[in-house]
Order: structure tokens, then sequence, then C-alpha cells
């Protein structure tokens, strides 16, 4: 399988190559999986049906959620381990440490070794650009375009 990637320039803004153009390659990202085509899919792939698909699927994001709202890490077989993490602010000593120094807590994803070896295989091709036909109503001179 392949993932599309698209060609964007962007001016530099610090460090030595400062105020040059660089090309990055940005992955394009496909329409979104909805969580019935999710189903779907998986319930094709057992003998649950697509409603036991959606209920074990809603249930395994509360179990994770109240398990990492907890502060436990959660492994998922065959898929990785779910946790938390946070940033702090600095302060001068460990006694001025206070709860509001804690940022904003993330959920933070470590795949798993199958998982990351199947990330290894994603190979990369580069989109086709959009050309957009316009049909004009008159004739046009060559000198106008």
């Amino acid at each position: 399988m392949s993932v599309t990637y698209r060609v964007v320039g962007q001016r530099m803004m610090a460090g030595p190559d400062s105020g040059q153009k660089k090309y990055f390659g940005r992955v394009v990202r496909n329409k979104m999986i909805t969580h019935k085509q999710l189903c779907k899919r998986i319930a094709l792939q057992s003998s649950a049906t697509r409603g036991d698909v959606s209920l074990i699927l809603d249930n395994l994001v509360d179990a994770l959620l109240e398990y990492m709202q907890s502060g436990h890490s959660v492994n998922v077989p065959n898929l990785g381990i779910f946790r938390v993490t946070a940033g702090s602010e600095g302060v001068e000593s460990e006694e001025d440490f206070k709860a509001h120094h804690m940022k904003k807590a993330r959920i933070n994803f470590l795949p798993c070794a199958d998982v990351k070896a199947e990330m290894e295989r994603i190979g990369f091709e580069r989109d086709i650009p959009f050309i957009k036909t316009v049909v004009l109503d008159e004739p046009c001179e060559l000198e106008h375009m």
C-alpha cells in the first residue's frame, strides 16, 4: 500500500536557512473512515455483527479513558500502549510546585512491534495535482490566454 504525499513550499522563519523557501512532503489525508464503516469492515472478518463490533469499540474507548484518567497505561494487544502524558511549568523549588503548574494532559500512543513493522512497509507516491478545466461560453482569442 502507498500513502500519497504533496510537495509544499514553505518559507523558513529561523535558522541558517531563514528567509529561504524550502519544499517539504506532506501526507495527503483521504476521507475519514466513520465508526460505521470501521464496524462493518471488522464484522466482515468475524462472526460478530456490526452492532456487536460497535458495542465493543464503544466499551473499549470507555475503558481506555477510565484507566488513563486513573493514571494507568493500557496495553491493547496487537495494537500498542496508550498512556497519559503532560508537561509542566518550571518553578524555583520542589515545595513551590502545585497541580496548577501541570499543563494539559495528552494521550500518547506507542505502537507494538508488529504495528511498527507494518508502518515501515508503507510506500509513498506523489500526488498528481488536480488541474481545473474551464469551459468558456464564447470562443477566446489566443492573446487573452
